[in-house]
């Protein structure tokens, strides 16, 4: 729109003045060759019409330079969104404070934006004792909409040099929001970050791996790697290129377009090119969804080497527990856009999933038969055990640890064998509970609260 806004008077300036050339014939004297022959001459002259052609391309040269040197301006554009996001923001605390109209005869209600409720407040996912810290955002909140809903409302969290930290949540939760913040992509309607010292306002050095592919179509997976190696200034950007190939296992198909590249690796390559940047920072959201579980061991390795063994900071999250317990030293989870609790994967798994997980396969035979038998004998002998749910022939029981019951893993095996024998279970598993299944429990804990 700028473009055409500009250029206009230009296109209209130009096509007034591109109609065919004049010219003017002028009759000279007669030139007699011999008493029998004559001949008439005439003399045809281009008249000067308008400026010259190469003035008005000149022109345009200077008019499409300065359209290139505002859209490839970082700060002139962040000028303008800010300018621009500042002044709806006006508008809409204007129109929110404004005092209803009251007409005769009709009830009138103010409309409003709904506000944080005072007692849903998050924690502070920090580090205790931490020294180095490379990302820091402090009560960060973000709307989006006239409704005014906030999908962030409120993230506190700071991370340092050589950690791994894991921003977990479901779908909705504020993850993706909360990246878009850290790495830039929108301004913060509250709260400030900081990577390494930088506000979050301003250019940072930061690897990012978007949730969506965000590389050329046009080009080869190799050329994106040797011409990413050689902006950030690596000596020997082909050598750099060809090892992130072998390690994601991409040399069969390096020399293919992106766009003809498979969603798998397309995500490989989106991996690779934020490893590229070697920054203090790289935030990576769902790096390895729709990558076969060999490459991703191979991806994991690789994270794991530059977060021992340099100085950066890795911000992750993944819908893949185990990638999160493969990967990150602090978890963070997030729940209608507040973090409601961090910490170690263990940590989190002590405090809100602190049970055992018993499962009994029945046979293929009468499985129905079996779950009014398997119900009594747990109620007898596990009496800490509550039934939890059944998957095909398998019926899967919670037994609770608490400080009176600690429940020892001995104690709950000799009962489980004891159970399968006598109801004639095909088999069994006992297991301590993971961060899938805390992860799971949390989320039914927010569901429980939003039907009451």
């Amino acid at each position: 729109f700028l473009s055409l806004v500009l250029l206009l008077p230009l296109y209209l300036f130009m096509f007034s003045r591109s109609t065919a050339r004049k010219f003017s014939v002028e009759m000279s004297f007669p030139l007699f060759l011999d008493p029998y022959v004559a001949v008439i001459a005439y003399e045809i002259n281009a008249t000067a019409d308008g400026p010259s052609i190469y003035v008005i391309l000149f022109a345009q040269l200077f008019v499409y330079c300065g359209i290139f040197f505002c859209f490839e301006s970082r700060s002139l554009r962040r000028a303008i969104v800010r300018t621009v996001y500042h002044n709806r923001q006006r508008d809409e605390h204007n129109e929110r404070n404004a005092e209803p109209e009251v007409v005769d005869d009709v009830e009138m209600q103010p409309l409003s934006k709904p506000a944080i409720p005072e007692d849903e407040v998050g924690v502070e996912a920090r580090p205790e004792g931490a020294k180095n810290i490379v990302l820091e955002a402090r009560n960060l909140k973000k709307r989006y909409g006239r409704t005014g809903e906030y999908a962030v409302k409120g993230t506190t969290m700071a991370v340092e040099q050589n950690e791994c930290f894991g921003l977990l949540g479901h779908n909705g939760a504020g993850k993706t929001t909360t990246f878009k913040m850290l790495t830039g992509q929108c301004f913060a309607d509250a709260g400030e970050a900081n990577v390494s010292g930088t506000d979050g306002t301003k250019p940072a050095h930061i690897g990012y791996c978007p949730q969506d592919d965000a590389l050329i179509n046009q080009l080869t997976g190799k050329e994106h790697l040797v011409i990413l190696a050689a902006l950030h200034g690596y000596a020997d950007p082909f050598k750099v290129a060809k090892s992130l190939i072998e390690c994601v296992g991409m040399e069969k198909h390096c020399g293919k377009v992106f766009k003809n590249l498979s969603g798998g690796q397309k995500r490989k390559l989106s991996v690779c090119a934020s490893i590229l940047a070697m920054s203090r920072l790289i935030v990576l959201d769902e790096p390895t969804t729709g990558i076969d579980p060999m490459v991703r061991n191979d991806i994991w390795s690789l994270l794991r080497s530059i977060r021992d063994h340099t100085s950066t900071a890795i911000v992750l999250t993944s819908h893949s527990m185990t990638e999160v317990e493969a990967l990150c030293s602090r978890v963070a989870i997030m729940r209608r856009g507040l973090i409601i609790t961090h910490g170690s994967p263990q940590t989190l798994v002590s405090n809100h999933g602190d049970y055992y997980k018993l499962e009994f396969r029945a046979p293929s035979s009468d499985p129905d038969g079996m779950e009014t038998v398997l119900r009594t004998l747990v109620e007898d002998m596990l009496r800490s055990a509550t039934f939890d749910r059944r998957i095909m022939s398998r019926f899967v029981f919670k037994i609770s640890r608490t400080p009176s019951d600690p429940m020892e893993y001995s104690r709950a095996f000799e009962a489980a064998l004891a159970i399968s024998g006598e109801a004639g279970a095909a088999d069994f598993t006992l297991c301590q509970s993971n961060l899938e299944d805390t992860f799971l429990a949390l989320g039914e804990e927010d569901r429980s609260e939003r039907k009451e």
